[in-house]
């Protein structure tokens, strides 16, 4: 299967009545956070399986980031941001849509992709004028999943190397972008580039490979397969082994490999004369364990804070650099970046909110609802900035006291507490709202050979 989509752009039609019915509606969208003057294009950057921890400008003792840290310093810096899933089909199909993963229910362990029937943000910069291009690593963004609605070009094509996903990948992907934003750099354009870069298996090119740990002396190697990473897996391991040490510090070495290749790509965007008109979003779709439950390298089996707290940069020209600490969710992303370029999202509802809502990134925290499924049933965490609820299935509760055990590690839930009780009920009645709320229903897809092959790659197959 031709993991490359290319199709002709719709065309816009509009009336000159209807452009006037359109802009008189559209005050209460609007309102102060219309378009900035010379803005005109949008690239969001999805590093999947980026711990926000990780990085340098967000306290993390390693320089795995001066290119990141850069764009840190010159963007809206969401300190508290946090997915809504920590598995990359539905954490990027909520990005998309706006949309909770009940509502969705994109998922591969269901084979079910992001239903037609929602408009996602790259519909709708299409329907409104822009370009729309997205360069990916394929697997759980594989066009097969339906997350390509919109794009007029999806390249989702891989590099391989011994049946892994070669760390080059990265390269190639920002080459693609590269090319794809100079042929489109007089229109205005939406791109979305997405790279499996630091997910495992760990295999950073040489130089970053014994660039945090060159000391280590074995047994595992410096560049970790999905074999390895399997067996490292067998026994429960604690974050300060020297063997899980030695595995962050592979995933460090991918960081740094990533931020040298971002930070020449950040840098064409100047030499393009792009920077001072182009909105620049850098995230993740989740995060990693790195044995905090005593597994290593895996993701989706939790719902703590090392798989859902991800990194958020919102470069916005005219919009001074700030760290924001309000607690915000990815699904706030589309209805933002909406709002930045003037465009109504028209009738259909957004789960997210406009985080620029007054013209600033301040307001209230965001309450987190996220999700994950399993074999026993949906479970479901409400984060606050103080404490995160967990529930399975409406009747198995766990609360985490975020202040005094930030890790996650006790219980603290008493259903003879009123308080405890409140939070039961707040989470229900959100759940109660996610049934409640319009969806769409989609065919279950089978694997392509080729979706297949990366999958394997990354070692979502054995």
């Amino acid at each position: 299967m031709d993991q490359t989509k290319t199709m002709p752009p719709r065309r816009h039609y509009l009336w000159v009545a209807a452009i006037g019915i359109a802009l008189a509606g559209a005050g209460a969208w609007y309102g102060t956070q219309g378009r900035r003057p010379g803005l005109k294009n949008v690239i969001l950057i999805s590093i999947d399986t980026l711990r926000a921890d990780h990085l340098s400008y967000a306290g993390y003792q390693r320089p795995t980031s001066p290119a990141i840290d850069r764009l840190a310093a010159q963007s809206l810096d969401f300190r508290r941001a946090y997915s809504q899933a920590p598995e990359t089909l539905p954490s990027h199909a909520s990005m998309f849509s706006s949309m909770y993963p009940s509502v969705h229910k994109a998922h591969v362990d269901t084979g079910l992709p992001l239903a037609d029937g929602f408009t996602t943000l790259a519909e709708r910069f299409r329907d409104n004028g822009f370009r729309t291009g997205a360069f990916v690593g394929g697997a759980q963004l594989s066009a097969l999943w339906n997350l390509d609605q919109g794009f007029e070009t999806y390249d989702a094509s891989t590099l391989y190397e011994r049946d892994e996903i070669c760390p080059d990948d990265l390269e190639e992907i920002l080459a693609k972008a590269e090319r794809w934003i100079e042929l489109h750099r007089q229109e205005p354009f939406f791109c979305f580039v997405h790279s499996y870069v630091v997910h495992e298996p760990w295999t950073p090119p040489a130089g970053y490979d014994r660039m945090f740990d060159e000391a280590y002396q074995g047994p595992l190697p410096f560049r970790m397969g999905l074999g390895d990473w399997w067996e490292l897996n067998k026994t429960y391991s604690r974050p300060d082994d020297p063997d899980v040490r030695h595995v962050v510090s592979l995933y460090d070495g991918e960081i740094r490999y990533m931020d040298d290749h971002l930070g020449r790509f950040l840098d064409k965007l100047t030499h393009l004369g792009l920077d001072h008109r182009t909105v620049v979003v850098f995230t993740s779709d989740h995060g990693e364990e790195f044995a905090e439950r005593g597994v290593v390298g895996r993701h989706g089996h939790t719902l703590a804070d090392e798989l859902l707290h991800v990194p958020l940069l919102i470069r916005v020209p005219g919009i001074k650099p700030r760290v924001v600490e309000r607690q915000v969710r990815l699904i706030d992303l589309a209805p933002t970046l909406l709002a930045l370029m003037n465009i109504d999202p028209g009738a259909e509802p957004l789960q997210g909110q406009n985080l620029l809502a007054h013209g600033h990134a301040s307001g209230p925290h965001l309450p987190v609802l996220s999700e994950r499924t399993s074999p026993a049933g949906l479970w479901v965490s409400l984060r606050y900035p103080d404490r995160k609820v967990i529930g399975l299935e409406g009747r198995t509760f766990l609360l985490h006291d975020l202040v005094s055990d930030p890790a996650e590690q006790q219980d603290i839930f008493d259903w003879d507490r009123p308080d405890h009780r409140d939070l039961v009920k707040d989470i229900q009645a959100r759940m109660a709202d996610n049934k409640d709320f319009r969806t769409h229903s989609a065919v279950p897809v089978e694997l392509d050979p080729e979706t297949e092959a990366q999958m394997r790659a990354l070692g979502y197959i054995e």
